[in-house]
């Protein structure tokens, strides 16, 4: 199976919340399968995940490397996914992290940012901003809409 296939597309048999496809042309894609407290040798989707998600303390370090590899894989990916024939909109979701906090990773952004570089017809927005850091949900923060909905302002 090739790693773009590990990309899935989610439709309305799923159900999605109807504000991840508004429109009967919205497409929403996730990727991967991470398995919870499976560490790196788990699968190939945890070992990329938790590459990526590296904390920004192991910028300069040697393991820094496989973040920036991640960062290309996961952009060479989506890619993939996106009709190149046609503009795109990607709209990024912010991290659990505002930018003024020093954990602040940009990982989505330089995700976001290599796909530009290899489709220029994709356009990104940031419809939303941290406006306070909290916890994530992976390390046990709120997942209610509601909580999460105090911490995000428009851009």
């Amino acid at each position: 199976m090739g790693a773009t296939s590990l990309w899935k597309r989610l439709d309305r048999v799923e159900n999605p919340p109807a504000f991840l496809c508004a429109q009967d042309r919205d497409s929403c894609f996730y990727a991967r399968d991470y398995t919870s407290g499976g560490g790196y040798q788990a699968s190939e989707a945890n070992n990329l995940i938790m590459n990526l998600k590296k904390p920004i303390s192991a910028r300069g370090r040697p393991e820094w490397k496989y973040k920036l590899r991640a960062i290309k894989q996961f952009a060479a990916e989506l890619s993939h996914i996106i009709p190149a024939e046609r503009g795109c909109v990607l709209a990024a979701i912010p991290c659990s992290r505002s930018p003024s906090d020093a954990e602040y990773d940009p990982r989505l952004d330089d995700v976001l940012h290599e796909v530009t570089g290899l489709m220029p017809t994709v356009r990104v927005e940031r419809p939303l901003v941290r406006t306070v850091s909290v916890q994530a949900a992976h390390a046990g923060g709120s997942r209610s809409v509601s909580a999460i909905q105090r911490t995000l302002g428009w851009a």
